[in-house]
């Protein structure tokens, strides 16, 4: 007796066991559930890289302002014009006003000016202008409004430009980056709010601040609903917390609105497939066991639910599925031999699928579990959890599945109901599409191969120029479409629009204003004169980088310690006298004293200082930084290079070491380990997959070379979803990179219940065609309804909000329709070209 043997006769004798053990062990594992986690978090893409750990030490040992959290406030003029008027001055002091009063505001704001904006400085020096000398040390909301309001608009738009023309550069970091110098006008401006985060450590913004941002988004666009036909700005906020609260508020209401939809349509299809409310109610009754243990898993592990772990149910419903069909669909064939009884029928139908589900087991859970490779935490948190959930899937369909059918239908017919049930696909339209594999490769199998091979090779060639990128923004949800609008109110998602305004933030203000900033860490002996001539010239090439953002000015947005040093002396007579004794050829880089000179300029202005040099906590200096605000539209790969090409500039003294940093700089290393997650994985599962089929066929049918050719089919469909992505301009990024894992898991799936079904039949056939024309009617037929309903449900995704959501549903359902056509149509083909190179006869041991 085989091992296949003795565990089908387990299942079937010891049934009421095997139920209760694994009741009892989904009671164990679900438990977990009640340990995770409630809510949904925005999965953060690092890695382990030089890049990543100069980030982090920029964050401990530098001032970059990590104790507080801003939000920006947005006020545009849908005219484009008038976003800097007196007006519009006067409504940003207002809207400041408003949120520096609300209660849910109040207590997360800064002790110092919480509120920044342009109005603000307009007022002041307006109010200077009123006190013939310096303006009120604390003016309120009220004195500035009355110095504005005692001036035309031709007087405030000439301080306006005044202000900007004359003021500091990072004042321009409030208007447009367009903005003509000079002039008064322009589309937008922006307010900063800034709150006092608390713990700076604290992975997760704590609630009340999250709440604080929501009621300044609420405040901004009630004003403006208010204004509706009147002369008030639009207005927005965008902060962090309204980022992560709003995303999984988005998540959330995108699931009950496709939820039920899924819900109808796969039900409905697994209707027309099994025809029987019994088998329905098994297989449904079986996905929400899956679920449990998912959910106990997430748990148990400690897993936090992230966008990209949201696709992890409907992989284990479309492989639950799949399995539900194939255990039920080859009870039924069976079923239907004359003279067979519930007992033989459980017995032949399961020995029969068992194994393949097995193998599928074996091979799509090696495919996931290949990503525990990746770099990228949130990717191996997704092959973990799949990998597990598919195990999980095996014991509930496998095993359970088998055991509960096998009592019920024992039962029902014990009392005279009868139960014979055709199998789908052997009969009616689906037969007939079925057939089309079948009768291709009774024609013409060679050309069809041919005809697959040269559709592969040009798809291969576009999935070589797949674009890897991960933009943060492409997570965000995206503004409600038009359709929505008539979805009944209980279910109709909100319009959040949150992609587009961060867009708007990046397009139209860039760099600081919406902070975003690359870097150069250098540490060591940062006050050696060498040093500090290296950095001059590492900044000299930044500024001539295009990827740099510039303000109105001109001037490149870029930061030094010779820079804030030279920015702090402008205002301190005793740290301008140091720099001059410091700078002794007069070059404007400090060439001796340059300890004394630190040390007067933190003396003078600590906060500033703090930024762009660390201390060694013992009176001297061991790190300085260059900050180099970064345009909205650069490109990753290219802010990568020229950020690198500074840093290596700045690395070339003895005893300092210099490394590129900051968040796009850090990114843009995530998108190398998203690439590198592709060839790791594929390369991983590929040789895993192809080895254990190989054993498989050659240990159970002595024919290795099988494993080569049920791996071709799947290859066939990897290359086609890949050229598919480089057609659809969808880019290779953290949720689609676990596509090689779902390609080579799904089409193996699928093409081991053709593989194994057809050397089945070959025993009992006498050629190729006959063997294929049973195995597509009844493994084939299995294989439609499980695709048909698993494309389904993943292109129910395409309705979400979320466009991360909105890709992954739309790669699957094509990864699963390829996996299809390549298992159905072409592993046909590929079958009898073997069979009549090699041959399945009775003598296998000669064969190969």
């Amino acid at each position: 007796m085989t091992g296949v043997d003795r565990y089908v006769s387990f299942v079937r004798r010891r049934s009421r066991l095997v139920i209760v053990l694994v009741l009892l062990s989904s009671a164990f594992v679900g438990y977990g559930a009640t340990m995770a986690d409630d809510g949904f978090v925005i999965a953060e893409f690092e890695t382990d890289s030089p890049e990543a750990d100069a980030d982090e030490y920029v964050e401990e040992n530098f001032d970059t302002g990590q104790e507080t959290v801003t939000t920006l406030v947005v006020m545009r003029d849908p005219g484009g014009g008038d976003a800097l008027s007196r007006d519009a001055m006067l409504e940003s002091l207002s809207l400041q006003e408003a949120i520096a009063e609300n209660e849910t505001v109040e207590p997360t704001l800064r002790d110092e000016e919480s509120t920044i904006a342009l109005a603000n400085v307009v007022a002041d020096v307006a109010l200077a202008e009123d006190a013939a000398g310096p303006p009120p040390s604390d003016p309120s909301f009220e004195d500035r409004r009355d110095a504005i309001e005692t001036r035309s608009d031709d007087e405030i738009d000439d301080l306006v430009a005044e202000v900007l023309e004359e003021g500091e550069t990072d004042l321009l970091a409030f208007v447009p980056a367009d903005y003509e110098p000079g002039d008064g006008t322009a589309e937008a401006q922006l307010l900063v709010v800034t709150h006092d985060r608390g713990d700076p450590d604290a992975e997760e913004l704590p609630p009340e601040l999250v709440d604080a941002q929501l009621a300044i988004d609420e405040i901004a666009t009630e004003r403006t609903a208010d204004a509706a036909g009147g002369d008030r700005l639009e207005s927005f906020a965008f902060g962090p917390g309204i980022v992560d609260e709003r995303s999984g508020q988005a998540t959330g209401e995108s699931f009950a609105l496709v939820g039920p939809i899924a819900l109808v349509l796969v039900v409905s299809l697994l209707a027309v497939a099994y025809r029987d409310v019994l088998d329905v109610t098994l297989g449904l009754a079986g996905i929400a066991l899956v679920l449990v243990w998912m959910g106990g898993f997430v748990g148990w592990l400690g897993i936090e639910f992230t966008q990209i772990l949201v696709a992890v149910p409907f992989l284990l419903i479309g492989l639950s599925i799949d399995y539900a069909l194939h255990v039920v669909m080859r009870y039924r064939e069976e079923r239907a031999e004359p003279g067979a009884t519930v007992d033989t029928a459980m017995v032949a139908g399961l020995a029969g699928v068992v194994v393949a589900i097995g193998a599928t087991t074996v091979t799509t859970s090696i495919g996931f579990f290949s990503n525990l490779s990746s770099d990228l935490a949130s990717i191996r948190d997704f092959g973990l959890l799949s990998g597990l959930g598919i195990l999980a899937a095996f014991v509930v369909f496998g095993a359970l599945l088998p055991a509960v059918k096998y009592e019920l239908e024992s039962a029902l017919e014990a009392h005279g109901i009868d139960r014979d049930r055709r199998a789908f696909g052997t009969g009616g339209l689906s037969s007939r599409i079925l057939g089309v594999g079948a009768a291709g490769a009774r024609r013409a199998p060679l050309a069809i191969v041919a005809i697959v091979l040269v559709v592969s090779l040009v798809a291969a060639g576009g999935a070589a120029n797949v674009e890897t990128s991960i933009d943060e923004n492409d997570f965000l949800p995206e503004e409600r479409p038009t359709w929505m609008e008539s979805v009944p109110e209980p279910v109709q998602p909100s319009d959040y629009q949150l992609q587009e305004r961060a867009r708007y933030l990046d397009a139209t203000f860039g760099g600081p204003g919406a902070g975003t900033s690359a870097g150069v860490l250098i540490t060591g002996n940062v006050t050696d004169p060498a040093a500090l001539e290296a950095i001059d010239d590492a900044a000299a090439a930044a500024n001539d980088s295009e990827t740099t953002f510039r303000y109105a000015t001109g001037e490149a947005a870029v930061e030094t310690p010779i820079s804030v040093v030279e920015s702090v002396a402008a205002e301190n007579e005793t740290v301008a006298a140091q720099l001059e004794r410091s700078d002794e050829s007069g070059d404007g880089v400090p060439d001796r004293e340059i300890e004394a000179l630190f040390d007067a300029a933190f003396a003078a202005d600590e906060e500033a200082m703090a930024a762009v040099v660390a201390t060694d906590g013992d009176g001297g200096y061991e790190a300085a930084r260059i900050e180099i605000g970064v345009r909205g539209d650069a490109d990753g790969e290219a802010l990568l290079t020229e950020v690198r090409e500074a840093a290596a500039i700045a690395d070339e003294p003895d005893g300092v070491d210099a490394v590129a940093t900051g968040q796009p700089i850090v990114l843009e290393v995530v998108q190398d380990a998203v690439l590198e997650t592709l060839v790791t994985t594929f390369t991983i599962t590929l040789v895993l997959v192809g080895t254990f089929l190989s054993m498989l066929f050659g240990r159970r049918h002595g024919r290795y070379s099988l494993g080569v050719v049920t791996m071709l089919p799947v290859l066939f469909a990897l290359s086609w979803i890949l050229g598919a992505m480089y057609l659809l301009e969808i880019p290779y990024n953290s949720e689609t990179a676990i596509i090689t894992g779902i390609a080579i898991g799904i089409g193996v799936d699928f093409a081991i219940h053709i593989t194994e079904r057809y050397v089945q039949e070959r025993d009992d056939a006498d050629e190729p065609i006959g063997a294929l024309s049973a195995t597509v009617r009844g493994t084939g037929g299995a294989l439609l309804a499980s695709a048909l309903t698993t494309v389904a449900g993943f292109g129910i995704l395409t309705l979400t909000l979320v466009p991360s959501l909105q890709r992954f549903g739309a790669v699957t359902a094509l990864t699963i329709a390829f996996a299809w056509v390549a298992s159905v149509l072409v592993l046909p083909s590929l079958l009898v070209l073997w069979d009549r190179r090699i041959g399945i006869g009775a003598d296998r041991s000669t064969h190969e």
